[in-house]
């Protein structure tokens, strides 16, 4: 997968994983809600900075805090802080992810 910048939508319920509320603090959990639209600030909470680390690990990043990083705490999907580099050194096991394409526009 390309480095950049997503809308991740769950094929399923064809609801985009967002931010809750927008909010940027630590283990601030991940929901699945209506699209949003792009021209709209709220917009911002459902986008995703998608970064190739290498090993077949990507990082995850809310584009609205962009130091917040996707991550599973337990059974609960949160952003925490993974710093502002993104290199796989400052990022915790639990925010790097695998990323397999399925097609050209879907991926698990």
């Amino acid at each position: 997968m390309p480095n950049g910048v997503y809308y991740i939508k769950n094929k399923n319920s064809n609801l985009r994983l967002e931010v809750y509320n927008g909010l940027i603090h630590q283990n601030t959990n991940v929901i699945q809600y209506s699209n949003r639209s792009a021209t709209d600030v709220s917009g911002l909470r459902q986008m995703w900075k998608i970064y190739y680390l290498g090993n077949g690990k990507y990082s995850v990043r809310a584009y609205h805090k962009l130091n917040m990083g996707l991550n599973v705490t337990g059974s609960n999907v949160d952003i925490v802080d993974c710093g502002v580099f993104d290199g796989g050194a400052y990022i915790p096991d639990s925010a790097e992810w695998n990323i397999i394409g399925e097609s050209s526009a879907e991926y698990i």
